[in-house]
């Protein structure tokens, strides 16, 4: 199981990466970190391949996904952390961010932040959060059954 939680952190974070770096716009600020570290030599010829398949891939997949990718990431990661510890640590760490994710994107909703609501956000965010929850209550659930 713990294995699984790392690789799950690190493939959600990878898979939501390589999403924006493959396909969103440039002008986000990730790009100019990429540049400031110096690979957009790198970024500009994986976009070379990546970009003239944009428009066959769902707008869910490009805007959606990563945000529950990362916050999938996020909770597995967490767990991990926890992973030999009967706690609820790991619950409200995850709880606490994810709440806060879903006020800034109602935030959207209401004009208060920049940004653009979409209710799929929304969704894809509380997958990305509830999942390893529920991995974790699994294996609380079987901690408690072999005491």
């Amino acid at each position: 199981m713990h294995q699984r939680l790392l690789l799950g952190c690190i493939i959600s974070l990878l898979g939501g990466g390589l999403i924006y770096l493959g396909f969103r716009s440039d002008t986000l600020i990730l790009f100019d970190w990429i540049s400031f570290i110096g690979l957009d030599h790198l970024i500009e010829r994986l976009r070379f391949y990546t970009l003239p398949y944009a428009k066959y891939i769902p707008e869910w997949i490009l805007f959606s996904l990563p945000d529950g990718l990362w916050m999938f990431s996020y909770g597995c990661g967490i767990c991990y952390l926890w992973r030999n510890k009967q706690s609820k640590q790991p619950h409200w760490w995850i709880s606490l961010i994810a709440l806060f994710i879903l006020s800034v994107e109602i935030l959207q909703l209401l004009q208060i932040t920049p940004g653009t609501f979409d209710p799929l956000d929304l969704v894809f965010y509380l997958l990305g959060a509830l999942l390893p929850l529920v991995f974790l209550i699994q294996k609380d659930n079987r901690w408690v059954a072999s005491k």
